[in-house]
């Protein structure tokens, strides 16, 4: 089986996957943790995509696929990915059994992100 969660940052993408993937013994894949995993390995394509966000760059559509291309195989849900139509198309090329866009209210999704720039604690934000 392979899904793919979609919605705005601030949906719940990561906390459905997470809980998807363990209902229906899926593998999560993120392109975030993939990232961070890259780079903490310094692997090429680690430390290229570690020179792109440290000048501030989003990861090029084209190492985004190729950082989650190896992990397309098998049962896997895809949180937040992809982000762009090439990134789609790419996808296009393998079989998706079901897409799942995670709708929230506005007011929810600031709300959200608001609390997530305390780093965790419960103060909200007003911006």
């Amino acid at each position: 089986m392979k899904l793919v969660l979609l919605g705005p940052p601030g949906a719940g993408k990561g906390t459905v996957a997470v809980k998807l993937a363990q209902d229906f013994n899926l593998q999560h894949i993120s392109t975030g943790e993939i990232f961070r995993a890259e780079m903490k390995a310094r692997t090429d394509l680690g430390e290229k995509i570690r020179k792109t966000m440290d000048a501030g760059i989003l990861v090029s559509d084209d190492l985004t696929i190729q950082v989650v291309k190896p992990y397309l195989d098998g049962d896997i849900i895809l949180d937040g990915y992809p982000r762009t139509i090439p990134q789609a198309e790419d996808l296009e090329k393998i079989s998706i059994n079901s897409v799942v866009y995670l709708a929230v209210p506005d007011e929810n999704l600031v709300s959200r992100l608001s609390n997530r720039l305390f780093a965790g604690t419960a103060e909200p934000c007003i911006i």
